[in-house]
């Protein structure tokens, strides 16, 4: 269990930021997964898709997370 405000605030932080790099960054994300083992592909549609929705759900939980760590910075 996080006991710590601060622990939420980073937690917010870095799912924002993954979220953000596979909603708008995917092709650079498959590459980076995938750079030692293809040697020029391309991502499938599907891949892109579902890398998007993915990154768009941990944006969601960057914000969850943010909102409960300002809740417990207040003592709400």
């Amino acid at each position: 269990m996080i006991t710590n405000h601060w622990q939420w605030l980073l937690i917010a932080l870095l799912f924002v930021g993954a979220g953000a790099l596979a909603t708008f960054k995917t092709e650079l994300l498959w590459k980076i997964d995938t750079f030692l083992t293809v040697k020029g592909g391309e991502p499938s549609d599907f891949y892109l898709a579902m890398a998007r929705v993915t990154g768009v759900l941990m944006m969601v939980g960057g914000v969850i997370a943010f909102v409960v760590g300002l809740a417990d910075l207040f003592g709400t």
